[in-house]
């Protein structure tokens, strides 16, 4: 597979509004990319109105040692799923990049040339993001108008996030989800 076009995003918003866009054409699409930027685009996806979540499979490297890339894709029904891009031999498959067959890739420019043979049939786009231009860097800022990110919480709630050990996962991102998951069952 060759790269058909490069691209430069200047924030993780600005490479989810082009995917979400992208799927309202009717393109399945997906951003090859490695856990903090996917977790970044989770969050800034998680914002956009109308996406829901199918399967989220998002680890933090501490704590199951893997370092490679995720597929975080997006379909035409605006459902996102998230998954390890590179899986070890099992019954299933052999060892290697998952095949990824969606009508758009977008693939990071840190992402192992490797992953290009795994991509069949894809408009492949690469991409940058300045990482600098990110003002929601580690979560501590909150995005503008998301009434899932914006959501007041009193002192209370940050005292029991800190007395809560999260297995697994980042803690700043199982907070986020945790939040999101309340603002759901509240609908």
């Amino acid at each position: 597979m060759m790269i058909d076009m490069e691209l430069s995003f200047e924030t993780h918003l600005d490479l989810a509004m082009c995917m979400v866009n992208m799927a309202e054409i009717g393109k399945d699409v997906y951003a090859v990319v490695f856990y903090e930027d996917a977790k970044r685009l989770v969050k800034e996806l998680a914002c956009i109105e109308g996406t829901t979540f199918d399967c989220v499979e998002l680890y933090s490297p501490s704590w199951n040692k893997y370092t490679k890339e995720y597929y975080v894709s997006i379909n035409d029904d605006f459902e996102i799923d998230v998954e390890p891009a590179w899986h070890e031999k099992n019954e299933w498959h052999d060892e290697g990049y998952l095949r990824a067959d969606l009508g758009i890739a977008l693939v990071h420019s840190d992402a192992n040339s490797k992953i290009l043979d795994a991509i069949e049939g894809c408009t492949c786009i690469e991409f940058t993001i300045d990482a600098d231009a990110d003002c929601d860097e580690d979560f501590d800022d909150e995005c503008e108008g998301c009434p899932l990110c914006c959501a007041e919480s009193s002192e209370d709630d940050d005292e029991d996030e800190d007395d809560i050990e999260y297995i697994g996962i980042d803690k700043d991102l199982a907070v986020f989800v945790s939040d999101v998951l309340d603002a759901l069952l509240e609908d």
